[in-house]
């Protein structure tokens, strides 16, 4: 075996610390400039049905919210960006409660940006 390779691996076989590492942030740095991924990822439409379905919207208010959200991103008053970021933090919550995680994170989110948006209160 070489220096090299032995410098690698310690006596069990398994990779050093600084080797997976150095690994790990090669095939991070791959994936981030692969073309195609961005294109992937903004492929992903959000429209009313599945923004609704999503987030159980169940009352008229909620509806009505859900509604705003995604008039407000056509006319480009809310950045699609900050869209998609509130609706995967929602997604990952309780199901009963989507709805209002979805509308805190979009509110501190625009809130961080210094975009001044007016949406129904959901309660």
């Amino acid at each position: 075996m070489s220096q090299a390779r032995q410098n690698e691996t310690t006596e069990t076989g398994q990779l050093s610390r600084r080797v997976f590492l150095m690994r790990v942030g090669a095939l991070s740095t791959l994936a981030a400039y692969t073309p195609g991924i961005a294109q992937l990822l903004a492929a992903e439409e959000i429209t009313y049905e599945t923004l609704s379905s999503e987030l159980y919207a169940k009352t008229p208010q909620e509806e009505a919210y859900v509604a705003d959200v995604i008039d407000q991103m056509n006319q480009g008053t809310i950045p699609r960006k900050i869209v998609y970021a509130s609706r995967n933090y929602a997604l990952k919550r309780q199901k009963t409660l989507r709805i209002i995680y979805f509308d805190r994170c979009l509110r501190q989110l625009c809130a961080r940006a210094k975009i001044r948006v007016k949406l129904p209160p959901l309660r």
